[in-house]
């Protein structure tokens, strides 16, 4: 009866998951899932998670079934995170907000909401962009395209070339953008930069669909989220989607939002209904563990002051380990120039490697990279960094031979 159906690849980082745990090698190393690890190679159990989840244990009520749209303090608590306490679009009630199963289910009601309410529309992703961007919007039967993005000759971002694609879209698109630490490449826009590419959605009457899945792990938790209180400041009609997986180090209990900035009011509660009425029809309601847990850390003070401590602990390791990284590099492969590792933040490593010298670590040195070269930095720790750097030396150096053999034209 099914024997017509395609076979299913896989998702590509869960794929590679998959063949590092069948790897026997005890120097194996598992740098391809965004995960966070702490020094141990463990993913912590963050403290005030633990706290959390001490208060919310002993509480003997019954777990009922949530709301369609999620509980009503997590919906209030994750919409001051993004937005900030005193925003205007809070106070007017202008965000319509329901709880997701984590940040895929958010981008997921995104989709299927841009489907119903622009049927004729496209969206346009970056270049290149998180490998499933894609998946979601080709499941709901919307157009995607993608804008550049990334330079790989100059490992920079290709500024000009994205306003230039962004200037000639149609009105009503969507553009899916990353307000910070931006996967898989970890180059980020600056302000300035930022703020050209706001006027432009507005001047072109563009809908930006803004992916938070690091919240925290670029400079901060309020400095991560400006892009998203600017561009809601204006008059721009805005999707958000919340991802609290890795800030909150709660990646199994899939917990996010989806956030949409609309004008009124009133808009905002018909578009609220119709993300309940998409929330439904998928899986009825969300879960209620991980959003009573964040919901306690975020309206208790102290809580919540130890959790932001731990969030700037784990940003502060990233960066440690990326300029341990690039100082390894620097003595083993002197002569290819690896500043723009310094360049790039959060958890990702956009290493410019091809797909085979990523199989050839694989096969040969057992460091488990994406195809596309993209490096999970907290996966680095003291036990495998000097291994990890004496390997990518060698591929960085190999490739400079070659290049330098080669006659010029």
């Amino acid at each position: 009866m099914f024997e017509h159906l395609d076979n299913y690849a896989g998702d590509l980082a869960l794929v590679l998951l998959d063949a590092y745990e069948r790897d026997p090698r005890e120097s194996k190393v598992n740098l391809g899932i965004g995960l966070y690890f702490d020094d141990k190679g463990q993913i912590p159990y963050l403290k005030a998670v633990q706290k959390a989840a001490h208060i919310t244990d002993n509480d003997a009520s019954p777990c009922s079934y949530l709301p369609i749209e999620g509980q009503s303090d997590f919906r209030h608590a994750t919409q001051a995170l993004i937005f900030g306490n005193d925003h205007s679009a809070l106070h007017e009630r202008r965000v319509a907000t329901i709880q997701t199963l984590g940040g895929s289910g958010a981008l997921a009601m995104a989709a299927s909401l841009i489907k119903n309410w622009l049927p004729n529309s496209a969206i346009w992703i970056s270049d290149p962009c998180w490998g499933n961007h894609e998946v979601f919007f080709r499941n709901a039967n919307v157009q995607v395209y993608s804008y550049p993005y990334y330079d790989p000759v100059n490992k920079k971002i290709a500024f000009s070339r994205l306003l230039a694609a962004l200037e000639r879209l149609p009105e009503k698109s969507v553009v899916l953008l990353q307000p910070s630490c931006h996967n898989p490449t970890g180059l980020d826009l600056s302000r300035d930069q930022w703020l050209q590419v706001i006027d432009l959605l507005g001047r072109k009457n563009l809908i930006p669909l803004l992916d938070m899945a690091y919240q925290g792990f670029g400079e901060g938790l309020d400095e991560d989220a400006w892009v998203v209180r600017a561009i809601a400041n204006t008059e721009i009609t805005t999707i958000v989607a919340q991802s609290f997986s890795k800030n909150f180090s709660l990646y199994g209990e899939r917990c996010g939002s989806v956030n949409v900035v609309c004008r009124t009011q009133s808009q905002a509660k018909r578009v609220v209904g119709q993300l309940k009425s998409r929330a439904l029809g998928s899986y009825g309601t969300p879960p209620s563990r991980a959003s009573l847990l964040i919901t306690t850390i975020l309206q208790h003070d102290m809580l919540q002051a130890q959790w932001r401590q731990e969030i700037s602990e784990m940003r502060n390791r990233i960066a440690t380990v990326r300029q341990q990284l690039y100082d390894a590099l620097s003595t083993l492969a002197p002569s290819v120039d690896c500043r723009y590792l310094l360049e790039q933040r959060g958890m990702f490593c956009y290493t410019g490697l091809t797909p085979s010298e990523v199989e050839h670590l694989r096969i040969n040195e057992g460091i488990y990279l994406l195809d596309s070269g993209r490096l999970c930095m907290p996966g680095l720790n003291n036990k495998n960094i000097h291994h990890v750097a004496k390997a990518l030396a060698s591929v960085l150096n190999k490739r400079r031979e070659v290049t330098t053999s080669q006659p010029h034209s």
